[in-house]
């Protein structure tokens, strides 16, 4: 999710929508805070609030 290539970063960020795993976690709130690209930010914000509803926070 760090890849110099923004096209790498977003097909990361959907590869983890797929198995929701608490150790995303800390990379996807680092891509909502940090990343350039404004879509990937919103996008990670997405994946964090959806890995929230379904729980994936108190499986870690």
């Amino acid at each position: 999710m760090r890849h110099a290539d923004p096209r790498v970063r977003e097909t990361a960020l959907w590869s983890v929508s797929y198995v929701p795993y608490p150790n995303y976690l800390p990379e996807l709130s680092f891509v909502r805070d940090n990343d350039v690209v404004e879509d990937l930010r919103d996008t990670a914000g997405i994946l964090l609030e959806g890995f929230d509803d379904s729980g994936v926070a108190e499986q870690g």
